[in-house]
């Protein structure tokens, strides 16, 4: 028998909130296909430009104060990132994406040149990918802790291809880090570093993507939403109907294997 969810908490970047759809076309989105077909009350806290680590304290706050009975949180791009300007604020948000700034104080001077000096010399992807792992593990304990039934789904693919392939062959003698993309061997620093030392920052790495693989994932190892778009939605950017479509049944199939 199902297990007897009546309430859901969805939380994500704007993949999860409204997927670049008008009004009209809302309930075109994963979030309300699942919710309907499951006869859930939903609660969605996603914001279009999260970050994960934003994803992640949010969950947490949400979580002691509304206590779903599941959580599914789409996880977003490793290399955004939320500031937050001193002055003239208490906690409003300006949103980093690659060059682009959103949200408090956006398109100023100041957050520009930041996002630059960021993008330049501060986007770490070796850190960013183990962030992510670290909170996809911390919130898996924190929802068992509170009994609280959830799944994670990954809405960018964060190299995450690229990183499975190279952890298999990692071993193998006639391993080759020229085999794997160019920002794969930027991000190991391979031009300054030694095989050894590199061989263990990618051990490193790998005892956390055991770990969080192994989590609640309708898609951690297979196509991420972005991966799946077929079409676009109202904006044209995002994942259209068919898609939307698409990621509903894949998150369906998954949540009835392991809630039934």
């Amino acid at each position: 028998m199902m297990n007897n969810h009546k309430t859901v908490l969805f939380n994500g970047c704007s993949f999860t909130g409204n997927c670049g759809f008008l009004d009209g076309n809302l309930k075109h989105r994963w979030t309300e296909l699942f919710s309907k077909k499951y006869n859930l009350s939903a609660t969605n806290i996603a914001i279009g430009g999260s970050s994960n680590d934003e994803i992640f304290y949010r969950c947490l706050d949400s979580i002691l104060t509304c206590k779903p009975d599941l959580a599914v949180i789409m996880w977003s791009c490793i290399s955004r990132r939320w500031e937050y300007f001193s002055n003239n604020n208490i906690d409003d948000f300006t949103i980093l994406n690659n060059l682009n700034t959103k949200g408090f104080c956006a398109g100023t001077a100041a957050a520009v040149e930041f996002a630059k000096l960021r993008l330049t010399y501060f986007n770490n992807m070796y850190v960013n990918f183990k962030k992510w792992l670290r909170y996809a593990i911390y919130l898996d304990a924190f929802l068992k802790i509170n009994q609280i039934d959830y799944i994670f789904l990954k809405g960018f693919d964060n190299e995450t291809s690229e990183l499975s392939r190279m952890f298999r062959l990692i071993h193998q003698k006639d391993f080759d880090l020229m085999l794997f993309s160019d920002s794969i061997r930027t991000m190991l620093d391979y031009k300054n570093r030694n095989d050894e030392f590199i061989i263990q920052k990618v051990n490193e790495l790998k005892l956390l993507y055991s770990t969080a693989k192994n989590l609640n994932w309708a898609n951690f190892e297979d196509k991420s939403f972005l991966e799946l778009t077929e079409d676009t939605a109202d904006d044209h950017m995002h994942p259209g109907i068919l898609t939307n479509q698409k990621l509903y049944i894949i998150l369906s199939n998954y949540y009835e294997i392991i809630y039934s």
